[in-house]
């Protein structure tokens, strides 16, 4: 008796074995899908699609696959918005502000700092152009373009910003008083950018100063890429630091946007300088900046 029910057990346990091999490749693409969703449904939103045309589409951070976005749809941090030559839309960021997204145009919308939903955002344009159509929240909304960070509060309304291309000048479609590089060209720093929203030197720091204080860690900065040469690792090559400076005139949320070299050593040294940096405090609103190092 024992015997047979043991036979029986052997039996249905090859079964489900079987079974559970049938069905395996659509078990796991439905846990994965519910898993991913779940991931992106915890992330939280940015913007909100406000009015679309065509058939624009997004590609969630956890996916592969494109889908078309639809009418009062959120877009979330790390999301890929791409439109074609017959599509268009418009997002109402949590800040406020009303973006165009123009025809032909991938953006990444991101976080500034992924652990604080109350950060603020940034819209790395990869191709394309947009429009700022109303502006929000001071301070809340930033435009990545070709290493530069600027505030959304400085474009002009409804007037196209464009990735330039290659054999156009850099500045282009820049506000004046975006376009500022050093004095002198020290080896480490090649035109670093401005995005402070205003002027006023009673509520912020000026473009030279800040420049000027950076360029004083240039001997730490080289420190970081010797070591990293004494241990034959990647040292060489280009790498674009973003940071946001308090009005206390302490740098936090200092981080690597884009970077050639494979190197997380170095990264992280690099971005332990930048934390160091104390600067003189200011009554206005935090300012956030991109600066890029070419380590030769």
């Amino acid at each position: 008796m024992a015997f047979r029910s043991f036979n029986v057990y052997i039996v249905l346990l090859l079964g489900a074995a079987l079974t559970l091999s049938w069905f395996s490749e659509d078990l796991k693409q439905y846990l994965t899908e519910r898993i991913v969703s779940n991931k992106v449904t915890s992330t939280s939103a940015l913007a909100q699609v406000m009015t679309l045309k065509g058939a624009p589409q997004v590609r969630g951070a956890q996916s592969s696959l494109m889908r078309n976005l639809e009418k009062n749809e959120q877009v979330r941090h790390l999301d890929r918005v791409f439109t074609d030559d017959l599509s268009q839309l418009e997002l109402r960021f949590k800040s406020d502000h009303l973006i165009h997204i123009t025809p032909g145009t991938e953006i990444t919308l991101e976080l500034w700092n992924p652990q604080d939903p109350k950060s603020p955002v940034y819209i790395h344009i990869l191709s394309g152009s947009l429009k700022v159509q109303e502006v929000g929240s001071r301070g809340q909304l930033y435009i990545l373009n070709k290493g530069r960070l600027i505030s959304a509060d400085l474009l002009n309304l409804h007037q196209v910003y464009r990735v330039p291309k290659e054999s156009d000048n850099p500045s282009e479609d820049l506000p004046e008083s975006l376009d500022n590089s050093l004095d002198s060209d020290p080896p480490l720093h090649p035109q670093p950018v401005s995005t402070s929203p205003t002027s006023d030197s009673k509520t912020t720091l000026s473009n030279a100063y800040i420049d000027q204080q950076i360029n004083k860690q240039s001997h730490l900065l080289r420190k970081c890429q010797t070591n990293s040469l004494r241990k034959q690792v990647p040292a060489i090559g280009e790498m674009l630091v973003g940071f946001q400076i308090k009005p206390s005139g302490r740098i936090e949320d200092a981080r690597v946007i884009q970077s050639d070299i494979t190197n997380e050593e170095l990264s992280q040294c690099v971005l332990s300088v930048f934390r160091r940096v104390r600067l003189k405090p200011f009554n206005g609103l935090p300012i956030l900046r991109t600066f890029p190092i070419l380590f030769k």
